[in-house]
C-alpha cells in the first residue's frame, strides 16, 4: 500500500507543472480527438453547413507554432497515436475548409502533455527459432 502511495504521489508531483490533460503513452497509447464544426471563416464571414470541406487537425509544441496536418480529411474525429510522439508539452486545434479552401478560423487550443515512454517505433523483428526438444 505504501508503495502504491509513493507511486501516486509521485504522478502528481511529476505533473503540477502541465497544462491540459496529462497522457501516460504506456496506459492510453490513442485517444480520439472530435472537433465542432467552424461557423466563421478567417475573414468573419459565416460558415454555413452546405459550404463544409475538408478539416485539419493540427498539433504543435508551441501555441503560435504552425505544422503540417495530422489529419486531413472529411470526418470531424481523429485517432491521435500518442504512443508514437516524444514525451512533453504538446497543443492541438482544428482547421476547417470550405469547398473554395478558405480556411475557418483556429479552433480552440487544446493543450496536453505527455509522459512515459520513449516513442513506439516500428521494427522488423524476426520471430524466434523453434527451440530443439528432443523432437528428431
Amino acid at each position: 500500500m505504501r508503495l502504491f502511495s509513493a507511486l501516486v504521489l509521485l504522478f502528481f508531483l511529476s505533473t503540477a507543472g502541465a497544462e491540459g490533460v496529462v497522457y501516460d503513452t504506456f496506459l492510453t497509447p490513442t485517444v480520439t480527438a472530435v472537433c465542432k464544426y467552424a461557423t466563421n471563416r478567417e475573414d468573419g464571414s459565416p460558415f454555413l453547413p452546405e459550404d463544409y470541406g475538408p478539416v485539419q487537425l493540427i498539433i504543435v509544441k508551441e501555441p503560435n507554432a504552425t505544422a503540417e496536418p495530422y489529419y486531413n480529411g472529411k470526418l470531424c474525429r481523429a485517432r491521435i497515436q500518442l504512443s508514437a510522439m516524444e514525451p512533453g508539452q504538446y497543443y492541438r486545434y482544428w482547421v476547417q475548409f470550405d469547398s473554395e479552401r478558405r480556411r475557418s478560423r483556429k479552433g480552440q487550443l487544446v493543450p496536453f502533455e505527455l509522459i512515459g515512454n520513449e516513442p513506439v517505433r516500428a521494427t522488423t523483428a524476426r520471430p524466434n527459432p523453434p527451440h530443439d526438444q528432443g523432437m528428431r
